[in-house]
């Protein structure tokens, strides 16, 4: 998982709560830092506040990652990351710019850490079924060499692959 916070209290505190809970979490403090530890990590889940300094907030950041990035890259790797906005901003208009920026999820602060793991682990559960499906209708399974592979094994993988392919590209 990917948090971005400005405020570090929060990042701790979230980031504390979610390694808890068994999940891997990189943190950074602004848009332009997250964007970098995205293209290096590729993460399952995003968590981002919407009010950030550095000259990229938390929706812009996602329409980076929705549109932008998408329409340079064939391979849509961000198309299907979940994102979650942090906010003070509780209004239904700021949700709605949320989710047509492409956001998964809206939670307004201050919330509870159970709400926000709950959201997570639905969304986690949703975009697993969403990769296995994928692997499926594509016949993966014949890229397993009959090895029976997790599906959290199989996004492993996929991840590495991901991963070689753009060590490829930069070189």
């Amino acid at each position: 998982i990917v948090l971005i916070d400005d405020e570090p209290a929060i990042r701790l505190a979230i980031g504390d709560y979610l390694h808890s809970m068994g999940y891997t979490v990189i943190t950074a403090c602004e848009g332009p830092m997250a964007f970098l530890e995205m293209m290096l990590w590729l993460p399952n889940c995003i968590i981002s506040d919407i009010r950030m300094p550095g000259g990229i907030d938390g929706v812009q950041l996602l329409g980076l990652l929705r549109h932008k990035y998408d329409k340079e890259d064939d391979d849509h790797e961000f198309d299907t990351i979940p994102v979650i906005l942090l906010t003070a901003k509780a209004m239904v208009s700021d949700r709605i710019v949320g989710y047509k920026a492409g956001a998964d999820g809206y939670i307004p602060k201050p919330f509870r850490p159970d709400e926000l793991l709950g959201m997570v682990d639905n969304l986690m559960r949703r975009q697993e079924r969403e990769r296995v499906a994928w692997m499926e209708s594509n016949n993966a399974d014949d890229l397993t060499s009959g090895e029976d592979l997790s599906p959290k094994e199989l996004i492993e993988v996929s991840k590495e692959l991901i991963g070689i392919k753009r060590l490829l590209r930069q070189r």
